[in-house]
């Protein structure tokens, strides 16, 4: 398994507790549509609009705090 597939199945897996669920509500609030067209990108290799997704995620305060608190 590459690096990042094991990265995308661990995401997925935190997608399902209570945190990651509001983390998602959150994303979306945030620019669904952009997030989803973000993640088709990746899952065909480019990951440059996912890590500028998880920047402008890194730069809202109550999605860093959800992230610093979830169990990695």
């Amino acid at each position: 398994m590459h690096n990042y597939d094991h990265a995308i199945e661990k995401a997925r897996n935190l997608a399902q507790t209570p945190k990651g669920r509001q983390l998602n509500d959150l994303l979306r609030q945030m620019g669904g549509s952009d997030l989803e067209s973000a993640l088709a990108s990746a899952a065909s290799g480019d990951y440059s609009a996912l890590q500028q997704a998880v920047s402008r995620l890194l730069e809202n305060p109550q999605a860093r705090k959800l992230l610093e608190t979830m169990e990695w």
